[in-house]
C-alpha cells in the first residue's frame, strides 16, 4: 500500500470594513417590508432581499442616504485589515491525501484523509 503525504502551511487574514447603522424603520417601510425583530432575522432579510446593486435597493423605496450606505457596504466597500498571521507565522503540518476524482473544483483535485492536527500524541 501507498500513501501519499505532503506538508502544509495556513495562514488567516480577516478584513472587515467599518460598521454602518442602519435604522430598522427604514426597512419596515420600504417595497419588501421588514417583519423580524432581531439581529439575526434583519441580517437574514438584508442578504435574502438586496441583490448588491444600487437599482434594488433604490427600488425598495429607502431613503438615498440609506442606499448610498448599503451600496458601500455591499459594493464600495473599504476593507481594513483586522488580522493577518502571515506575518507572524503559519500553522504548519503534515497531511496524507488522496486523489478526488470527483471535486476537480479543489485546486488540486486532492482530499485531506488525515493529518497532524487529528493525531493523538
Amino acid at each position: 500500500m501507498k500513501y501519499k503525504i505532503r506538508s502544509y502551511e495556513r495562514y488567516s487574514a480577516v478584513n472587515v470594513t467599518n460598521p454602518i447603522e442602519l435604522n430598522v424603520e427604514e426597512f419596515k417601510n420600504s417595497t419588501i417590508p421588514y417583519e423580524g425583530n432581531s439581529e439575526e432575522e434583519f441580517l437574514q432579510y438584508i442578504l435574502t432581499n438586496t441583490i448588491y446593486d444600487e437599482d434594488v435597493f433604490t427600488g425598495m423605496g429607502l431613503p438615498k442616504e440609506t442606499v448610498d450606505t448599503l451600496y458601500g457596504l455591499f459594493v464600495d466597500r473599504d476593507w481594513e485589515n483586522l488580522h493577518d498571521s502571515r506575518n507572524k507565522g503559519a500553522d504548519e503540518g503534515y497531511e496524507v491525501v488522496k486523489l478526488d476524482e470527483d471535486n476537480r473544483r479543489n485546486y488540486d483535485w486532492y482530499e485531506t484523509v488525515c493529518e497532524t492536527d487529528d493525531l493523538q500524541w
